[in-house]
């Protein structure tokens, strides 16, 4: 005596094929969520060190509008910071670079050039850039920021 209903075509439930192609469909959604948590890790170490580089270069600008005009940090050409150069004598660096940018970047420099505003070939006013550089051996990434001090 056979005790086992007959399976029948229109019987409630889901097919085996119906629940395989549920979880291919889930786990493909699962990894383009992992993938882009990954893609937005990467993007955001990026932009933490971009913005660190937006913060350098204000933070050097800034610093040399607080400089004499006739500074020799002002003068016209490429500088550096953190030479060691102590102009006002007190026995300290006048352009000293935070240890948290020395470990981040390359190169932290800036170039000065003098402009004659009145038109007589007098220096009365310098276009300073800044530029600061990191990246490692795929790619190099440079901001740069400019301004004019008179």
């Amino acid at each position: 005596m056979n005790l086992q209903k007959p399976f029948a075509k229109n019987s409630p439930g889901f097919t085996l094929i119906e629940v395989l192609m549920a979880v291919a469909v889930l786990a493909i959604g699962i990894l383009a969520a992992a993938s882009m948590q990954t893609s937005s890790v990467s993007k955001t170490t990026s932009l933490r060190k971009t913005t660190m580089a937006v913060e350098c270069a204000s933070d050097i600008i800034e610093r040399l509008f607080e400089l004499d005009f006739n500074n020799p940090y002002l003068s016209a050409g490429a500088h550096t910071p953190g030479a060691g150069i102590d102009f006002d004598g007190d026995g300290n660096d006048d352009m000293p670079v935070s240890p948290q940018y020395n470990a981040v970047f390359r190169s932290i420099g800036w170039t000065v050039n003098n402009q004659s505003l009145s038109g007589t070939g007098v220096t009365d006013a310098r276009v300073i850039t800044v530029t600061v550089t990191w990246g490692n051996g795929r790619f190099i990434r440079i901001v740069s920021a400019r301004t004019r001090e008179v």
